[in-house]
């Protein structure tokens, strides 16, 4: 077996930490740090390869399904990606394990009560784990199977695999489901930190192309909720419908290909005024040009046709490079089969969206028009 593929599927744990607001006396706050773990189920393990840094990558992805109004009342599913950067394992072993409260539509019995699991640790903050049945040998099991082959990869992994490995930008995933008839070969994958909280999440993607050698890209969402202004989110949102006729936010940006190349990785994005530099999730006011203004490809998704952007910040700037490495990200995936994408997917430039959310101030200019007495 191939150790970079693991179609087995495994419970996934890890630790994070949150602030809470704290009163003391005289009405002085004060943000306390404090530690969660959270679990998610049905994870597929894939090992990725070596860094520069010494450290294992491995790449862990969960689906759920869902129901969508927005997608005309259907079932979607929701893809999650998360990637983690470890140096060393723990030895497998049996312990009795109580879910977090993070683990969702599960039945009471497991819930609310301690079960015997097989686990082993990964640094100091994450879990692989499955849950025990009576009678099976531990040695017997998948995750036992799982955790030699990291670690026979952590130990013995030659210099020259560490080579071959080191380089890797390609995302090498099992998509079942790929739709054949989509317009155009080049279109990218887009990773955006799962915030259920915030109404930030994609609603539509759109490729246009508007040159011979560029692809358009507009993204559409649901909002713009602030993080770290967010007590200004309602002016804000009443901000945005004066002056854009609608509290969705648009954001667009290019892929440029060398097109006697199809094939290869000679391909670079431009980001005008959406670029988010090195600022993750927690920031809601970047705006940023990159410098040099072309950003190429950085990794590509099963091949060179499917470049990946990161949304970044909470106002959706992005870059080809993940700024947000420790939070679970909603994958989409524009080119799998439309009835199952949370999302819709079309070829409408930006020009043309632009048009369907005409502000009040046109709205107000049309009607004058339009009434005019001459």
């Amino acid at each position: 077996m191939d150790i970079r593929q693991q179609p087995s599927l495994f419970w996934f744990s890890h630790e994070i930490n949150i602030y809470e607001k704290k009163y003391l006396k005289k009405s002085v706050k004060r943000k306390e740090r404090k530690k969660i773990i959270l679990d998610w189920d049905n994870c597929t393990v894939n090992l990725v390869g070596r860094l520069a840094t010494g450290k294992t990558r491995l790449v862990l992805r969960t689906i759920t399904n869902r129901n969508s109004s927005y997608m005309g009342n259907k079932p979607i599913r929701l893809r999650f990606m998360l990637g983690i950067d470890i140096s060393q394992l723990s030895e497998i072993r049996t312990e009795y394990y109580q879910l977090s409260k993070s683990a969702k539509n599960l039945p009471k019995s497991i819930a609310k009560k301690p079960h015997e699991r097989y686990v082993f640790q990964l640094d100091d903050r994450y879990w692989i784990w499955e849950w025990a049945k009576k009678g099976t040998d531990i040695k017997s099991t998948n995750i036992y199977k799982l955790y030699n082959q990291i670690l026979s990869f952590i130990k013995e992994l030659d210099i020259d695999d560490i080579r071959s490995l080191k380089g890797n930008d390609i995302f090498d995933v099992d998509i079942k489901e790929k739709e054949n008839n989509i317009k155009y070969k080049v279109v990218p994958t887009i990773y955006q930190p799962a915030f259920d909280s915030l109404r930030n999440f994609v609603r539509e993607v759109h490729c246009a192309a508007i040159e011979k050698n560029r692809i358009e890209v507009s993204i559409i969402f649901e909002n713009e909720q602030l993080r770290r202004h967010k007590y200004l989110n309602y002016i804000y949102e009443k901000y945005r419908y004066l002056r854009y006729g609608r509290v969705k936010d648009i954001e667009t940006f290019s892929i440029y290909i060398d097109s006697q190349t199809m094939n290869d990785s000679k391909k670079y994005f431009t980001f005008e005024k959406i670029y988010s530099n090195s600022y993750d999730i927690t920031y809601d006011t970047i705006h940023g040009n990159p410098s040099p203004p072309e950003r190429k490809a950085k990794y590509y998704f099963i091949d060179y046709y499917h470049p990946i952007v990161f949304i970044n910040t909470s106002n959706h700037a992005m870059s080809e490079s993940d700024n947000n490495h420790d939070l679970w990200k909603w994958e989409y995936i524009p080119f799998i089969e439309y009835r199952k994408r949370p999302f819709k997917f079309g070829t409408k430039s930006r020009q043309d969206i632009d048009r369907e959310f005409p502000s009040l101030f046109t709205k107000l200019k049309n009607y004058i028009n339009e009434n005019r007495i001459c």
